[in-house]
């Protein structure tokens, strides 16, 4: 069997897991990749919907940052409409990197109804609200801030779900507009 990237996620990520993937299609180094790259969460489900991965954030320049500990590292887990993030650094002060463009949660044909997504803050708990993509075609789901990289050392959780079935806990900041790919659910 041979792998076609260009038709979706790719298959060899192993139910259950999630990936950071960054992309740039000209990038020769890590200035290049900072300044036009783009960094995904990948997910794929499992059977029961849950998916767990870590990401690792930092400026790239030197291996100071490791000695210093001023980089970012994060697990996130995904289950029951929402990603939720646990510090595996707490010795970091702030953003370092550019954080992430996106969350993909692959394997996600039930998900394709959902209508809320926000993230909340890990000061103060308000609500904001994700763009939802949808391409039923490749059955995955995409949220993102409208502009700009979801920057995690400032987020608590992500939320998400349809409101006729599931409780809405981001409350109005959690409906934005949203984008269809391919083929309605």
């Amino acid at each position: 069997m041979t792998l076609d990237a260009t038709k979706g996620i790719n298959a060899h990520l192993r139910p259950g897991y999630m990936v950071a993937k960054e992309a740039c299609d000209d990038c020769m180094t890590t200035a290049d990749l900072r300044v036009n790259g783009s960094t995904w969460m990948v997910a794929n489900r499992d059977e029961q919907g849950h998916a767990t991965g870590e990401i690792f954030i930092d400026e790239g320049d030197s291996l100071s940052e490791l000695s210093t500990q001023t980089y970012e590292y994060y697990q996130f887990q995904l289950s029951a409409g929402s990603l939720k993030k646990w510090v595996l650094n707490d010795k970091n002060a702030g953003p370092v990197g550019r954080g992430i463009d996106k969350f993909v949660i692959a394997n996600a044909k039930e998900l394709l109804s959902i209508d809320f997504a926000c993230w909340t803050s890990e000061a103060d708990g308000t609500a904001s609200p994700l763009v939802i993509e949808r391409n039923a075609t490749l059955n995955t789901v995409s949220l993102k801030l409208a502009t700009g990289s979801i920057q995690p050392f400032y987020v608590k959780d992500i939320f998400f779900g349809n409101s006729m079935t599931d409780l809405n806990l981001c409350g109005a900041n959690g409906t934005v507009a949203q984008q269809t790919i391919g083929t309605n659910p």
